[in-house]
C-alpha cells in the first residue's frame, strides 16, 4: 500500500513538472515571436527611412513624404517619431505647401518638443509665416496675415525666454497693426516693453506704438487720451535714445501728436462760444492753454486770432460785464453748487392789464381727421423774438 501510494504522488509531480515546463515554452515562444515581429517592424521602417532620404537627395520630396508616411505607421519611440514628422514637414516645405509644413511643424513643437532640434523647428515656424505675410503661401499673391500672427503666437508661447522672443512680439504687433487687430497690436507692444525692458526691440516698439495711437486717434478720440499716451511714449523715446536712427521721424510724430492735442483744445474752446453753449470763460480758457501750451502748432495761431476778435467785440461773461452774480450756497448744504435761474423783469408789454386773455384748449373730436401726430419743435436754445402762437 505504501509502495503504490508513493507511486501515485511520484506520477503526480511529474505530470506537474511536465505542465509547467510546457507553459514556460509557450511562453518564451510568444516573447520570442513578439521580439522578432519588432524586429521586422524596425528593419522595415529603417529602410524606408533610408529610402526617403535618397528621395530627398535627388530633391523628390513627393516620394520622400510618402515614404516617410509609411515609416511613420510602424511603432517607434518618440525621437524617431518627432523626427519623422519634421522630415515631413520639410518635404512639404520645399514642395511648397506651407499649410500642411505648418500642421506638422505644430505637432512636432506641441508633442515632442523634448526630442526636436527647438530652434531649428522655431526657425522653420518664422520661415512659414513670412511666406504667409508676403503671399508667398498664396497662389495669387495674397497675403494671409491671420496665418502668420496664428504662428507667431505659437512661437511666443513656446519660446517666450528664448532669445528672438523680443523680434518675434514686435514681429507679432506689426502683423496685427498691418491686419485689423490695431488694438491687440497696442497690448502686443505694452507686452514687449514689459516683459524685455531691456531689449534692442524697445525703441522700435515704443515708436511703432506711438505712431498707432495717433492713427487710432484719427478715428476719434473723445477727450484725447490716445493723443496724449502717444505723447507720453514719443517723450519717453526722445529722453531714452537720443542716438536713435530713427529719431528724426520721432520728432516728426511729436510734432503731429502736438497738433492733435492743440486742435482738441482749440475745437473745445469753439464750442464754448456757440450761442446753444455760451460760456466765453471757458472759451478763453481752453484757447489761452493752446497758446501757452502748443505755441508752434497751426492752432495756437487760430487762437490767438479768436482771442483777438473777442477782445475787440468786448464780448465777456455775464458776471465780468457787471450784471448780479448769483448768491453763494451755505456750507453743508451738498457736494455741488446750486445757482438759482436769473429772475428776468416782466415785458412792459406783458402787464396784467394788457396781457392777451388765455385761449381756451381746443379738444379734439373724433370726426377732425388727423394726419400728423408728431409735430416739429423749435430749436429753444436761440432767442428769436417771436412769441408762440
Amino acid at each position: 500500500m505504501h509502495r503504490d501510494k508513493c507511486r501515485r504522488v511520484f506520477r503526480v509531480l511529474i505530470a506537474v513538472g511536465l505542465l509547467a515546463w510546457t507553459g514556460l515554452s509557450r511562453t518564451a515562444t510568444g516573447a520570442d515571436a513578439t521580439d522578432a515581429q519588432g524586429e521586422v517592424d524596425s528593419a522595415r521602417r529603417d529602410a524606408l527611412l533610408s529610402q526617403a532620404q535618397d528621395c530627398e537627395l535627388r530633391n523628390d520630396y513627393a516620394d520622400a513624404e510618402r515614404l516617410l508616411r509609411k515609416a511613420a505607421k510602424f511603432p517607434a519611440d518618440e525621437r524617431v517619431s518627432a523626427e519623422i514628422l519634421v522630415r515631413r514637414g520639410d518635404c512639404f516645405m520645399k514642395r511648397g505647401k506651407e499649410h500642411r509644413a505648418y500642421e506638422l511643424y505644430k505637432k512636432a513643437i506641441e508633442q515632442y518638443s523634448l526630442y526636436i532640434p527647438f530652434e531649428g523647428v522655431v526657425e522653420r515656424l518664422r520661415a512659414v509665416a513670412e511666406r504667409f505675410a508676403s503671399g508667398e503661401a498664396s497662389w495669387f499673391g495674397v497675403k494671409e496675415r491671420d496665418m502668420a500672427i496664428e504662428i507667431y503666437e505659437l512661437i511666443i508661447a513656446k519660446a517666450s525666454s528664448a532669445k528672438q522672443a523680443p523680434a518675434d512680439t514686435l514681429r507679432l504687433a506689426q502683423l496685427q497693426t498691418e491686419g485689423d487687430q490695431k488694438l491687440e497690436a497696442v497690448q502686443t507692444y505694452r507686452d514687449l516693453m514689459k516683459r524685455y525692458p531691456k531689449a534692442p526691440e524697445v525703441p522700435e516698439a515704443r515708436l511703432d506704438l506711438a505712431r498707432l495711437l495717433l492713427d487710432l486717434a484719427k478715428g476719434g478720440d473723445g477727450d484725447g487720451a490716445l493723443a496724449r499716451q502717444a505723447q507720453h511714449e514719443l517723450d519717453l523715446y526722445l529722453q531714452a535714445f537720443p542716438d536713435h536712427s530713427r529719431r528724426a521721424e520721432a520728432e516728426t510724430w511729436e510734432a503731429v501728436a502736438n497738433e492733435r492735442q492743440a486742435n482738441a483744445l482749440y475745437r473745445l474752446g469753439e464750442f464754448y462760444l456757440r450761442p446753444s453753449h455760451s460760456s466765453v470763460g471757458a472759451a478763453r480758457r481752453y484757447l489761452h492753454d493752446v497758446v501757452r501750451e502748443y505755441p508752434s502748432a497751426m492752432s495756437a495761431d487760430l487762437a490767438k486770432i479768436t482771442l483777438a476778435r473777442l477782445d475787440q467785440k468786448g464780448i465777456q461773461e455775464p458776471e465780468e460785464a457787471g450784471q448780479p452774480q448769483a448768491a453763494p450756497v451755505a456750507a453743508g448744504v451738498g457736494h455741488a453748487a446750486v445757482v438759482p435761474p436769473p429772475i428776468r423783469p416782466p415785458d412792459k408789454d406783458l402787464t396784467p392789464e394788457k396781457a392777451a386773455p388765455p385761449r381756451p384748449a381746443k379738444t379734439l373730436q373724433a370726426a377732425d381727421q388727423v394726419e400728423k401726430w408728431l409735430l416739429p419743435l423749435e430749436d429753444l436754445s436761440e432767442d428769436t423774438g417771436e412769441k408762440a402762437k
